[in-house]
């Protein structure tokens, strides 16, 4: 999340529907494959909510792509946050470990 923090380039290509001719389309192919057999993965160890589905995974980057701060290292240790928040509430456990600093982020967008 760090790196999307800093660069939130990688959400807006992920999401982006590109023309065939880009010639993303086997990249994002693959990439989606990949994606819903590490789901796939994660649902087998029971530790991946049953009614999750890869959606779920493109808001979350969509939402934190929508994180603003005053610096960078502010954006990032908001993104971690965000993050954690969405990992535990993707999960089955009800063990909560706990989640880094909250963050003191502006009230209205920048």
């Amino acid at each position: 999340m760090e790196t999307h923090a800093l660069d939130r380039g990688f959400a807006r290509a992920f999401i982006a529907e590109l023309p065939e001719e880009a010639g993303f389309t086997a990249d994002r192919v693959r990439t989606l494959r990949m994606l819903a057999e590490l789901v796939g993965r994660a649902r087998t160890t029971g530790e991946l909510r049953d009614d999750f589905v890869l959606e779920d995974l493109i808001l979350a980057l969509m939402a934190n792509e929508g994180i603003r701060a005053e610096s960078p290292d502010r954006r990032v240790a908001a993104a971690r946050r965000f993050a954690a928040l969405m990992i535990q509430s993707f999960q089955t456990s009800p063990t909560r470990s706990p989640l880094p600093p909250a963050v003191r982020l502006p009230l209205s967008p920048t």
